[in-house]
């Protein structure tokens, strides 16, 4: 996991402020990008400006929470 945290651009417990820019096809997330990365954003809704706090990484996304 410390290799795979590495080279994304957010890391856990970090905090971004962050547009909804899609609805997540899979869940009742939204979705926003950090330089092009995919962060879920539980509880978001599209059109949002919401200030969030990363939870857990995945090898091509990110998942977090709003703040």
């Amino acid at each position: 996991m410390m290799g795979l945290e590495s080279n994304l651009p957010v890391k856990v417990g970090e905090e971004y402020d962050l547009e909804i820019t899609e609805a997540s096809k899979i869940g009742p997330e939204g979705v926003a990008r950090v330089h092009g990365l995919v962060i879920f954003v539980r509880n978001g809704k599209l059109g949002q400006k919401v200030r969030v706090r990363i939870k857990s990484l995945g090898s091509t996304h990110a998942v977090s929470e709003i703040i």
